[in-house]
């Protein structure tokens, strides 16, 4: 048995996708007549053992190795924990539902191991809705009695038809942090933005962004809320050799365009507060 023997499916009027409460990933989405705008490896492993490379892991509590660059797993425990489906959930596989709920609650205590990477009181929501569009609804909640700082992203994984061609509108203007280059400098964006090698930015930017594909022959439009920082990131050959769950040319099938908000842009929550990460995706035709 796989993960994928406890999909959920979405149904809405215009757009289908299904997601695990593994993680609580939307593994597919698509609108109707539409090849497929979330990518999957052929290579990604299904078990439940790893995290599923491909779709929208939730990245919670941490960003990559976090703050301090030392947390395991890499971007949190979130994407490799089971979620709580909070409707249906006893006919997982109902069809006709346009949203789905999950719930992670995470409460360490005595000799938990999760203790020592965070040990603080929390619970998250995910709330995943289909009409025409895609909506993720991600509501974090400090249980705790004194104050949380966490990060969160939704890795959103692109298909396209050869990232070498994509363009990204929206970042012009925008600070950025380059993990490739890996010398602490802030750049900034000049133009849209086009994939010419490795990738791995983190740009403080609150602006809702178009992802051309001109393979596809499609604009995605990736509009976000209560989110100031926003990732991209693709391997290229080089980086891909070095992932089991990449084949040598996938690279070139994908981008991913992450929402969130991480290292400056982590959010503070007060014992009681909650924070609400909201990521919309529409598809249009090029002209």
């Amino acid at each position: 048995m796989t993960i994928l023997d406890k999909r959920a499916s979405l149904a809405g009027p215009g757009s289908s996708g299904t997601v695990t409460p593994f993680g609580a990933q939307v593994m597919s989405w698509a609108p109707d007549g539409e090849a497929p705008v979330l990518w999957m490896s052929p290579r990604a492993v299904l078990d439940g053992s790893v995290p599923v490379r491909g779709g929208i892991p939730v990245c919670l509590p941490w960003f990559g190795t976090g703050p301090g660059g030392a947390m395991r797993p890499s971007h949190g425990f979130a994407r490799t924990t089971r979620w709580r489906m909070l409707d249906a959930e006893d006919a997982p596989e109902s069809p006709g539902l346009a949203s789905r709920s999950f719930r992670l609650d995470h409460a360490p205590v005595g000799e938990d191991v999760s203790a020592g990477l965070f040990p603080h009181r929390f619970h998250a929501l995910l709330r995943v809705s289909v009409t025409d569009e895609l909506v993720l609804s991600l509501t974090v909640v400090n249980d705790d009695d004194h104050a949380v700082r966490i990060e969160e992203a939704l890795h959103t994984y692109f298909a396209v038809g050869d990232v070498k061609d994509v363009t990204i509108d929206g970042l012009e203007g925008s600070d950025y942090l380059d993990a490739v280059r890996d010398d602490g400098r802030r750049r900034t964006q000049v133009g849209e933005l086009a994939l010419v090698g490795p990738t791995d930015r983190i740009y403080r930017s609150a602006a809702a962004l178009v992802l051309h594909d001109p393979r596809r022959r499609r604009a995605i439009t990736i509009d976000k809320d209560s989110s100031a920082s926003t990732i991209v990131w693709n391997p290229w050959a080089e980086g891909a050799a070095e992932l089991s769950d990449l084949g040598p040319h996938d690279w070139q099938d994908f981008v991913c365009v992450e929402v969130g908000n991480v290292r400056d842009d982590a959010v503070s929550l007060s014992p009681g507060e909650e924070h609400t990460l909201i990521l919309i995706l529409h598809v249009d035709p090029m002209a």
